[in-house]
């Protein structure tokens, strides 16, 4: 936020883009060479859920009408939930919402629009699809060790009566292991991608979209029909809050925290 600011107004003081022209710059071939995922990836996730869920109601009879919903840090139950239609599916519930979110963040990544520059186009096409290719391929490796380390839990606790909970800790250190090692890999991989002007010479620049930012962490603009868009700095995506659909992965993403709080 503050070096947002702080160069938005040294831009401003200094005029950098007096002598510049600024111009649009497009090339509708490069999204046949994107490599992002496609919804399958994160469609076959949801259907494990949907299929929990009517696994567990299969077997509603045969589950105690008290069963461990918290362990401590020893795996030892330490919180119970009484048995409803609701509460023996709070766990896939929860998952399949953060599902849901992956699935619709997925399809924003894949529709975002591609910014490119018009000083280092080849650097900004090169820079935009290992963006994607990459940021999808860690969405979905985080969604797929989520929905195992959630299916492994309820199955062992829900359905086999384990209170104990034997696999959840090698599980969630596996999941933890593909989270942090994933997003190293993403770093080092568009690290390696980053555009450099050093040696270039034009008075040509893409148009700024500094008026957009506020702060420079929240986008918005409304003439962007994209869900997603690429952070203003460092890596990762944010929402256009200005798209609808943002406040409905927002919404989404904060049901399972009301759905823990109130069952």
């Amino acid at each position: 936020m503050s070096y947002h600011v702080k160069t938005k107004n040294l831009k401003g003081q200094e005029q950098w883009e007096t002598n510049i022209k600024t111009v649009h710059v497009t090339d509708l071939t490069i999204r046949q060479k994107d490599e992002t995922l496609s919804p399958l990836f994160f469609s076959l996730p949801i259907i494990m859920t949907l299929a929990l869920i009517v696994f567990t109601y299969m077997n509603y009879d045969t589950i105690p009408a008290i069963f461990a919903t918290h362990w401590n840090g020893a795996g030892e139950a330490d919180g119970w939930t009484e048995k409803t239609r609701l509460s023996v599916i709070s766990m896939p519930l929860i998952l399949l919402a953060i599902q849901i979110s992956f699935f619709i963040m997925g399809q924003g990544m894949k529709s975002a629009k591609i910014q490119l520059s018009a000083q280092a186009r080849e650097a900004s096409v090169h820079r935009e699809l290992t963006q994607r290719k990459y940021g999808s391929w860690y969405l979905a490796a985080i969604n797929f060790s989520m929905t195992i380390l959630f299916i492994a839990l309820h199955y062992t606790t829900v359905i086999l009566h384990d209170q104990t909970a034997p696999y959840f800790f090698p599980l969630f250190l596996v999941f933890n292991i593909v989270t942090l090692g994933g997003l190293l890999v993403l770093i080092w991989k568009l690290s390696k991608s980053n555009e450099r002007f050093d040696e270039v010479h034009t008075n040509e620049t893409a148009a700024a979209d500094d008026q957009y930012w506020k702060w420079g962490i929240f986008y918005c603009n409304k003439n962007d029909p994209s869900l997603l868009v690429p952070k203003k700095f460092g890596i990762g995506w944010t929402v256009n809050f200005a798209n609808k659909w943002s406040y409905i992965i927002i919404g989404i993403t904060l049901l399972p925290i009301l759905l823990v709080i109130f069952i």
